[in-house]
């Protein structure tokens, strides 16, 4: 299973694909926000993980982007945040984003959630062939 993850903080990131390849997932990680339907289109993840707060652009807006794409729509998108404002909880799962994570969080429960959400996403691939276009 593949997984994208899109966060800001470099020392997050190392610790989030570690996690995630030592329980056997292929990890993507960015950043950055910017050109991320390209990355997907190429790496065709399973699921995308995003950290709420980012420069440029957060979580949100990102989640938002590819939820509205036709190519990108399908595929589940996590929301990681230190954050434990319901107005962010509920902005986030409106716009169709399938968790909310908090900071901190166990291991052993972030790796059972990202298992669970990107075998909906192995099943989108497997019914649609996608490739992302402009």
């Amino acid at each position: 299973m593949k997984v994208l993850i899109v966060d800001d903080d470099k020392l997050h990131l190392h610790f989030l694909k570690s996690v995630l390849e030592n329980d056997g997932f292929e990890v993507k990680e960015l950043d950055k926000a910017t050109d991320i339907i390209d990355h997907i289109g190429s790496f065709k993840p399973s699921i995308v993980i995003l950290d709420l707060v980012m420069p440029n652009k957060d979580g949100a807006i990102v989640a938002q982007e590819l939820l509205n794409n036709i190519t990108t729509r399908d595929i589940p998108i996590v929301i990681l945040s230190a954050s434990n404002s319901l107005l962010d909880k509920f902005k986030c799962y409106s716009l169709g984003c399938v968790d909310f994570i908090e900071k901190p969080f166990k291991s052993s429960d972030f790796i059972k959630t990202i298992r669970k959400y990107s075998r909906i996403g192995d099943v989108y691939h497997a019914f649609n062939d996608y490739s992302v276009s402009p």
